[in-house]
């Protein structure tokens, strides 16, 4: 599984968690990012340094099948 963030105004503001069970399995900020071996429920915390939100950045979860 893949994630891409990233294409807004300010991305180097921009950061994000993957939390499964009140564990950090990932995270950074824009880029690419490859996750493996995910299974069950996980939960996405999006960040801004500056607190104006992601300006028109997005993310992108591309699954492998």
């Amino acid at each position: 599984m893949s994630f891409s963030f990233g294409g807004g105004t300010y991305d180097n503001e921009i950061g994000w968690t993957l939390v499964q069970n009140n564990t950090n399995f990932a995270s950074g900020g824009a880029g690419e990012q490859l996750v493996c071996n995910l299974s069950g429920c996980y939960t996405l915390y999006m960040t801004d340094s500056f607190g104006d939100g992601w300006n028109g950045a997005t993310y992108t979860l591309t699954d492998d099948a």
